[in-house]
């Protein structure tokens, strides 16, 4: 389960290649439809049952960089 702190619920979008198990990177529709230059794309991989794939990248004016995670337990 993602849990996402309220005061950053609408700098974040966030999905799962569920039905495309793929790397977790935007794809070239992610980037295109990026429009937020402040928001944190987060993308989740279920491409390996045993290992969790969680990422999160910037996309401003079409270039992706991605940014640290830290998964707090």
């Amino acid at each position: 389960m993602l849990t996402i702190p309220r005061d950053l619920r609408d700098k974040i979008v966030a999905h799962a290649r569920r039905d495309h198990p793929t790397e977790a990177y935007p794809s070239r529709t992610d980037i295109s439809y990026a429009s937020e230059p402040g928001a944190h794309y987060v993308l989740v991989s279920t491409r390996d049952a045993d290992a969790t794939e969680f990422r999160s990248f910037r996309i401003v004016d079409g270039t992706v960089t991605e940014e640290p995670v830290t998964v707090a337990e």
